[in-house]
């Protein structure tokens, strides 16, 4: 993945109801579908309002380790 510069937020969160974070996190499976998108619709209400909050904000980038980092991988 290429390197990006810019200021960004970071949400760090427990996960949170077992259903909607198995929508809301990157596998071995999902990977290079996340690398073009992910459906606002399949995410948490807690990932949404920090989407919201962080452009209000003026940040560019939002960090969320359970998007962001492929979560099945043991070498993580």
């Amino acid at each position: 993945m290429e390197s990006q510069v810019g200021k960004y937020a970071a949400l760090s969160h427990c996960l949170g109801d077992p259903k909607d974070m198995e929508r809301a996190k990157t596998t071995k499976e999902n990977y290079h579908d996340r690398l073009h998108s992910i459906p606002y619709i399949d995410l948490p209400n807690s990932f949404r309002y920090a989407i919201r909050i962080t452009k209000e904000l003026g940040f560019q980038y939002l960090w969320i380790d359970s998007l962001c980092i492929i979560q099945d991988d043991a070498s993580n």
